[in-house]
């Protein structure tokens, strides 16, 4: 009984506030009817050539791999405290090293 007037109460919160909410994004004019856009270049654009003071990479280029690791092992440590037990606290524990081996690659 408690539950079915809770339902209740939830539904008819959600009726009150959720119409609301939607009008208030739908606020916006939106012109109809075709609309004309030019074809072909508009903007000519002066082509550049790489300066001599320019570095040949930037500082953050390679880390793609230690954020992988990280994320890896971020997922790991989720999916062993998912799977629970010796298995899932073997996995949890693997991903944190990955995560960490990540994490101090990406640091130096």
């Amino acid at each position: 009984m408690i539950r079915s007037i809770a339902l209740l109460a939830a539904l008819a919160l959600g009726a009150t506030l959720l119409p609301s909410t939607l009008t208030a994004q739908q606020l916006q004019t939106v012109s109809s009817g075709p609309r004309i856009s030019q074809v072909g270049i508009s903007n000519v654009v002066a082509a550049s050539t790489p300066s001599a003071d320019a570095p040949a990479f930037e500082d953050s280029m390679g880390n793609g791999k230690n954020v992988a690791m990280m994320w890896v092992g971020g997922a790991a440590i989720v999916v062993g405290s998912l799977v629970g037990g010796d298995g899932g606290q073997i996995i949890a524990i693997s991903g944190a090293v990955i995560g960490l081996i990540g994490l101090f690659h990406y640091l130096q």
